[in-house]
């Protein structure tokens, strides 16, 4: 919403809030895997592309040298290894140049909540599902893709890696199963781990790493759960 859509940070925030207020209370009733509908996700977001003034089918690369680059994270279900989908050309490994309404799709298809979203690239078809798994804190790939887009001799002069509000700390002290395969979920969803190793690298840079997340309020605030986003701001 920022890099591609180009939108002020108070838009983004307002279109945000609306996009959630559509997706999430819409909740499906049949059986099934997942929580919501992939259509009305895909409806909500070309609306807001629409209002940006791009086509709803607009690609996500984004040929203007000027625009601000941006990437998410996604993992393909066959082999779970993270790809990257840019709004910008890279000379290796490019990743699918497709819509950004799929690379919306791919980023956030957490299993749980959306049916993994399908992407031919090359004539070849591939299924996604989100990157929250291990990688909910990109921060080691915006490294490598600075690299990828700027050169290997680029220096960072800042990086500010943003959180969505610390987890409390996994516990295994129940042993069912089903308390064991949430415990191990949100082992693997927390990003403060890759925060604490990138404050260690950037210890002896001053003013160049700075981490930004909330400590205490949101550790119940779930992914889907959009009427708590005054709390939100408010903890914030």
């Amino acid at each position: 919403m920022l890099g591609r859509l180009k939108m002020p940070i108070d838009q983004a925030i307002k279109e945000y809030v609306t996009f959630c207020s559509k997706v999430f209370s819409d909740k499906k009733w049949q059986s099934g895997n997942e929580k919501f509908r992939a259509s009305v996700f895909e409806a909500s977001m070309e609306a807001m592309i629409k209002s940006s003034g791009l086509s709803p089918n607009a690609l996500l690369q984004d040929y203007d040298s000027q625009s601000c680059k941006s990437f998410v994270v996604a993992l393909p279900a066959f082999n779970m290894t993270p790809r990257c989908f840019r709004s910008y050309i890279v000379g290796a490994n490019p990743g699918p140049n497709c819509t950004i309404v799929q690379a919306a799709r791919a980023t956030t298809a957490n299993p749980e909540f959306f049916k993994p979203v399908v992407i031919t690239d090359g004539g070849i078809p591939e299924s996604f599902i989100a990157g929250n798994f291990g990688y909910n804190n990109p921060s080691r790939s915006v490294i490598k893709e600075t690299e990828s887009a700027f050169g290997h001799s680029a220096l960072v002069a800042c990086f500010v890696s943003i959180g969505a509000g610390k987890l409390d700390p996994p516990s295994v002290q129940k042993t069912d199963m089903k308390h064991m395969l949430d415990s191990l979920s949100q082992a693997v969803a927390d990003s403060e781990k890759i925060a604490e190793e990138l404050e260690d690298q950037y210890q002896h840079v001053p003013d160049v790493f700075f981490r930004l997340n909330v400590e205490q309020g949101l550790q119940k605030c779930a992914w889907d759960d959009w009427k708590k986003f005054t709390s939100s701001g408010k903890n914030t």
